[in-house]
Parts: C-alpha cells; structure tokens; sequence
C-alpha cells in the first residue's frame, strides 16, 4: 500500500508547482502526499487570494476519495491574509466538510517558528509589498520582533517560480542581519528547501521555509518522527521540541 505510515492531502494553488515535488522529495519512506488544486489568478492582489479560497472546499473533497489522514492548505498568503481568525475559519471549514484534520501553511509555519526557542526574525518573501506586510503584521502580532523584512516583489506567481536555489540563497544572504536568530522564507511555491542546508551552514542560524514547517506540522501530526537529511534543523531536531 502506498503511504501506508500516512496519507496527506495537499491544497495547493493551480499555479504552484513546487509543493508537491518538495513534498516528494523529502518525506520519508511510508508516507505520501496527494495534491488538489485550487483555481488562482496570476495577479497578486489581496482580492484575488481571498477569491482563491471559495475554491478550497470542493478541491479538499476529492483528496478523501484517496483515504487521507490530513489536510494542508498550501497557500501562506491567502491563509494569513485575514489574519489568524481567517486562518482558523479555512482550517474549520475544510475539516467540517471533510471530516478530516486540517492544517494551514501559516498554522505550519508558527508552529515551527515556535518550535525554534527563538524570537529575532529575518523576514523573507517573494510577496508583493501589500502581501508581505501582512504577514509582518501577523508575526508582530504573535510577538517575534523582525530584524530583517525584504521582499523580492514579483509581478506574478510565474517569476516566483523561476527563482532557482542559488537566487533565493544569494538574495537571503544579502538580507539577513547579525541580529536575527532564525530566517523565515514564507510561500509555498518558492524553491527554498533546496537552499536551506547551505544557507544554515552558512548564516549559522535555523532557517525555516514553509514547506518544511509543512512537511514537519504533518508529519508530527502523524506521529512519524524521522530525521530527514538535507531539509535543515527543523526536520532534523524540531521534534524535540514539539
């Protein structure tokens, strides 16, 4: 049986390409990942994150016809755009239609930065600026101080997806502090768990990437605790702290 330690049901938007391979790429053996995708516009506006989610719930009944045993909304922006309130109302909405536990990007991603010990962050996004500040909000809100907030401010979801590793690695380097204590790259379809182990190598600080904090939230969900190489400290030691 295929994904017979667990089963995860991904929500992904329709123009995310990147979440399903890094799901495929870094969860252990015995454990599986379906996606459902969810129509999105290419404009980044708040508007068009907030309409993407009328879309949710009919994608996340079609990943129950594969037996899944959590869901994930894998969309940051549009999970935090209304704030943890909005965040909660998607995850309440999916799990009373499904009948299956659901999680969020944004839920994943406190839970992990929570998980760190650490408080100082460097903020990094491709977001557009009125999409970033959002998300600078939550996190003031949830009371981690951001020593660094720089956004690369693409036009549209296909420049995110252009960005390879060694970009995200050069941009993050150039723009993360000596006072952080952790990094924090948000969006779900940026390639930035291939650059994660090079760049705690190299800032010598945890650096969190929402797939991962996903892959993680998930897999602790299931009470599955392996060690995945080459995908940073969360993955390697965060379950001590869960």
């Amino acid at each position: 049986m295929i994904g017979w330690r667990g089963r995860i049901g991904l929500l992904v938007p329709a123009t995310n390409s990147v979440m399903e391979a890094d799901f495929g790429k870094y969860l252990p053996d015995g454990v599986a990942a379906y996606a459902s995708r969810m129509y999105k516009s290419t404009e980044v506006a708040v508007e068009k994150l907030e309409e993407m989610l009328s879309y949710a719930e009919d994608a996340a009944k079609l990943l129950t016809k594969v037996g899944i045993d959590i869901i994930i909304f894998g969309c940051t922006s549009a999970s935090f755009i209304t704030g943890l309130e909005g965040d909660k109302a998607i995850q309440q909405k999916i799990a009373r239609t499904t009948g299956v536990h659901t999680t969020t990007a944004t839920t994943a991603i406190l839970r992990a930065l929570s998980a760190t010990g650490r408080n100082q962050v460097a903020l990094i996004t491709p977001y557009h600026v009125s999409v970033h500040r959002k998300l600078e909000e939550l996190l003031h809100e949830q009371g981690y101080t951001i020593t660094t907030s720089a956004t690369m401010d693409p036009n549209a979801s296909k420049d995110v997806e252009g960005m390879v590793p060694e970009q995200i690695y050069r941009y993050v380097k150039a723009n993360v502090d000596d006072n952080a204590e952790l990094v924090l790259i948000s969006c779900t379809t940026i390639r930035s768990m291939e650059a994660i182990e090079q760049l705690e190598k190299d800032l010598q600080i945890p650096v969190i990437t929402v797939n991962q904090a996903c892959i993680w939230d998930a897999l602790t969900h299931l009470k599955i605790f392996d060690p995945v190489a080459g995908a940073g400290w969360l993955l390697q030691h965060g379950y001590d702290v869960k």
